[in-house]
């Protein structure tokens, strides 16, 4: 068994896998195989996200806009970033509201923080 990056002109060979569909929102997506022989036998994707992160108004500023003009000037960064999704959490039902409000999607996930480690 090898494990390889797999180049992009590659990427082919993992349509019918979960990959498949993920890889158009992550174009920056670097993805490692194991394969045995030509049969990739293991599989996975790191992937860059842009996490939407610290959304604050002051309290004297709610509901007179500032959110609309802080999630525009995201939207008009990432669009100019080339990017077609970003990433908002939610640790509170309120965030929760919010976001789903503005048309995110749940992702069916939890999410970790593994650090790199030293070869």
């Amino acid at each position: 068994m090898i494990r390889r990056l797999l180049p992009r002109e590659e990427y082919y060979k993992l349509d019918g896998t979960d990959l498949e569909c993920l890889l158009p929102d992550f174009p920056g997506a670097r993805v490692f195989v194991v394969e045995d022989g030509d049969a990739i036998v293991g599989h996975l994707m790191l992937a860059p996200m842009w996490h939407a992160e610290g959304f604050y108004v002051e309290p004297s500023y709610r509901g007179k806009g500032v959110d609309t003009l802080l999630v525009a000037e995201m939207h008009d960064e990432a669009r100019s970033m080339g990017l077609g999704t970003v990433f908002p959490a939610a640790a509170s039902d309120g965030m929760v509201n919010y976001v789903t409000r503005l048309g995110a999607v749940e992702v069916p996930a939890r999410w970790f923080a593994l650090a790199v480690r030293e070869s």
